[in-house]
């Protein structure tokens, strides 16, 4: 988002832009909770100007961005001090696209150094997310500002050189040759002049043939600037799997992680001697505050990176107080000594996920089932009430069934449809004279739920430019309430009933991979969001659910929507389906030693619901 954030500079203040884009979370959801105070690192002098203002004239031509969805994941781990059987318990969901073949191959290997089960990517070495006999790990995506842009002052008319604190220096061209397929047997010869700086590849100069606006991801891409991208830089991630696999205590986790880069992940840990941990894992470049929020000036030295946090620098939590960590996409850690960046996900299923695991005193591995099936919505629980109070009086059966809701997200019934029309349309309309990509929605819940106090106390609102205690203006609480409100209505009037289940306006499928209709399932009736912690979305969803019982002997239970087989004509193509479906999971059969496997079946594990 650096460039409509450089391009707001023009209509708005530094300190509304750090106000609805904070660097910190705004409801106060982080994914370390307690941390060791890290090294300490001296930090660059942040420069007096922290963006190109030579690109702020260049931005405003271009297209607006739309809202991008973010696709997120769970994990966590409790201590033994909060477990029935006083063993760690792991759990991880990665929620990923919903394909046919599936993303994730399940696998028991074993070797006379090597005894591993869990998921792998097709012709990945080794396990990516699982356990051995002694300890077991899962992954969530951090969602760091993994690339920065250096807006770039030609030094001449061709586009082949630019100015670097006081020198000029050339860009390197590099032809990339591509061969593309025009038809069955058939291709074309296509080569790509890409021009290089000492950071990275310039994607698009201003005189290039290729006409803008492009499609897609190329849209977004700010003209006439370099691309730097923390995944260019060096880094072993299939070596730290293949540690990981063998590991045996939490000395060789830390010592596999050692070799990750990139893209940075929330790895949770848990093992047989009841250490539990969670590590914020990538390549941190060590920036000054802000650094690269905005498009940057590739002619002035101090806008780009010096050196690098190393491991101990990342956030990072052993055995904390809480008795558990966990990790769902959110800000890594709160007043951070270091910018680890400012847009991750919503804090809804973090914030839920924190609430359950404070709460559990003897869980075991069914608590940890029902808790990846959780599907309450922790904005309706907040905003709604809040959204209905002014409405008091309203007559309306949909206002009926909202009133009488209990903000889950289930399958068959009509009030998350209602819900989630009104607060996407309340969060559109508060934020519609911005014309670009609105703020995060958990900026628009803090901005409701401080007016709304605002105006319970007869005062003016603190965000009073974008949501009112005034009536006389337009963006004043009540009215933005109901004018939402009336479009929801007609929304619901128009409809069938029936059509108003949320499993029926969520429509999500498995869709194969080439997209062929016959080859993907139907419509799933399942419950779940996108933002709670059983995170469903039309194309998104657990693309595995793993709970690991680290009492000796390690017990693991599993599932992917799916199947072994990528063949469609096999039974195995998609019979994981039902039984991930109905939120229900495998008892894993992780044998000690290969003679054990001579007799082998599946089995359904799930105890009933509580």
């Amino acid at each position: 988002k650096d460039k409509y954030l450089t391009r707001l500079l023009a209509r708005l203040s530094r300190g509304a832009i750090d106000s609805l884009y904070p660097n910190d979370p705004p409801l106060g959801y982080s994914t370390v909770l307690t941390y060791d105070e890290p090294p300490n690192h001296e930090l660059p002098p942040q420069p007096e100007v922290i963006h190109s203002e030579s690109y702020l004239g260049d931005s405003s031509a271009y297209a607006i961005e739309g809202e991008e969805a973010f696709v997120g994941s769970n994990n966590w781990a409790l201590s033994g001090k909060k477990t029935a059987k006083g063993y760690p318990l792991l759990a991880n969901d990665p929620h990923l696209a919903l394909n046919l073949p599936s993303i994730w191959l399940e696998m028991h290997l074993w070797a006379p150094t090597l005894h591993v089960y869990g998921v792998t990517l097709q012709g990945a070495p080794g396990i990516i997310i699982g356990y051995n006999e002694c300890i077991a790990w899962g992954v969530t995506n951090v969602g760091p500002d993994a690339m920065d842009f250096y807006h770039l002052r030609y030094a001449d008319h061709e586009q082949r050189s630019f100015y670097y604190n006081g020198r000029v220096i050339s860009l390197q061209l590099r032809p990339e040759t591509i061969w593309v397929r025009t038809s069955w047997g058939t291709s074309r010869l296509f080569i790509d002049s890409v021009w290089y700086t000492p950071w990275g590849p310039v994607v698009h100069r201003s005189r290039d043939a290729i006409s803008r606006p492009l499609a897609g991801k190329a849209r977004e891409v700010p003209i006439d600037c370099a691309f730097r991208w923390i995944s260019h830089e060096p880094s072993n991630e299939a070596r730290c799997f293949l540690l990981l696999n063998r590991a045996r205590n939490l000395e060789d986790f830390q010592q596999a992680l050692r070799a990750f880069g990139s893209p940075a992940q929330n790895f949770i840990y848990a093992d047989t001697s009841g250490h539990i941990a969670i590590w914020v894992r990538g390549l941190y470049p060590l920036r000054w505050r802000s650094q690269g929020k905005f498009i940057l000036e590739g002619e002035n030295p101090e806008h780009h990176w010096r050196d690098w946090l190393n491991i101990e620098e990342n956030p990072h939590a052993i055995d904390p107080p809480e008795g558990f960590v966990r990790s769902a996409n959110s800000y890594p850690a709160q007043n951070y000594p270091y910018y680890l960046g400012w847009d991750f996900d919503l804090p809804d299923r973090a914030a839920r996920i924190e609430e359950k695991l404070r709460s559990f005193q003897r869980a075991d591995v069914d608590s940890l089932r029902l808790l990846q099936l959780d599907v309450e919505s922790f904005t309706a629980r907040r905003a709604l009430p809040i959204l209905l109070s002014h409405l008091e009086g309203v007559s309306s059966r949909w206002l009926d069934t909202l009133r009488k809701w209990d903000y889950h997200f289930t399958a068959h019934s009509c009030a998350p449809t209602l819900f989630k029309k009104w607060w996407l349309t309340f969060h559109r309309q508060v934020w519609a004279s911005l014309a670009l990509c609105p703020p995060d929605r958990d900026i628009t819940l803090k901005v409701l739920e401080a007016t709304h106090q605002a105006w319970t106390q007869k005062k003016p609102s603190p965000y009073e430019r974008w949501l009112s205690t005034s009536e006389e203006k337009t963006q004043g609480l009540k009215s933005l309430v109901q004018r939402s409100w009336e479009e929801v209505q007609a929304f619901a009037d128009a409809l069938p009933k029936d059509s108003l289940m949320w499993w029926k306006q969520r429509g999500t499928r498995l869709q194969h991979l080439l997209r062929l209709p016959a080859l993907g399932s139907e419509i799933l009736p399942i419950a779940g969001d996108a933002q709670c912690v059983n995170a469903i979305s039309p194309t998104t969803g657990p693309s595995w659910r793993m709970i690991v019982s680290l009492k000796p002997p390690v017990q693991g239970y599993g599932v992917y929507p799916g199947g072994q087989s990528g063949n469609p004509g096999s039974f195995h193509y998609m019979d994981f389906l039902p039984v991930w479906a109905e939120g229900k999971l495998f008892a894993h059969q992780f044998y000690p030693r290969p003679e054990a496997l001579q007799s082998i079946s599946h089995q359904t594990w799930a105890l009933p619901h509580r």
